[in-house]
């Protein structure tokens, strides 16, 4: 036997339940969200270090054949200098990583290291953490290093 107003009252949320249910979805996004872009971030460092890494590669090939490392990564491999090392003989490579998410330069050319930095760019600017990465190479030592300094860890992921 049914009440009397039963049958009239239909079924279903109020206002009030899914104004509740859309706070907690808001809370949990404002939480989620920043760790999700910092995954980001860190995934597209692997970017820059894949790069780096065929640039070194790429040094020591050249470097077999040479007196000395090739002064520039985006310059036509122009052959061994004939003299001195110069900053025209290059490796003929792209002058941006895989997905262009850091420019890539060399510096402090030498017939013994050089020092290759990657610099973030474009969508992963704003990774504050791992601004720009270095790789240097003095005699048989590589240092690995990153700006801001007291991330160099967490940025190369040791």
């Amino acid at each position: 036997m049914m009440m009397a107003g039963a049958a009239d009252r239909e079924s279903g949320f109020t206002l009030l339940e899914l104004m509740i249910v859309m706070v907690i979805i808001a809370i949990l996004a404002t939480i989620a969200y920043p760790s999700f872009i910092e995954q980001i971030r860190k995934g597209r460092r692997s970017d820059a270090i894949t790069a780096l890494n065929q640039i070194q590669q790429a040094q020591e090939r050249w470097r077999v054949n040479c007196p000395c490392y090739a002064g520039s990564i985006t310059a036509a491999n122009a052959g061994c200098p004939a003299t001195a090392c110069a900053t025209t003989s290059g490796l003929g490579l792209a002058g941006t990583s895989g997905n262009s998410y850091y420019n890539l330069s060399i510096s402090g050319v030498s017939a013994t290291g050089y020092t290759l930095t990657a610099t973030a760019t474009g969508a992963q600017a704003s990774d504050t953490r791992c601004a720009s990465m270095t790789v240097t190479l003095a005699g048989a030592n590589l240092t690995y290093t990153a700006s801001p300094a007291a991330n160099a860890n967490a940025c190369w992921n040791r």
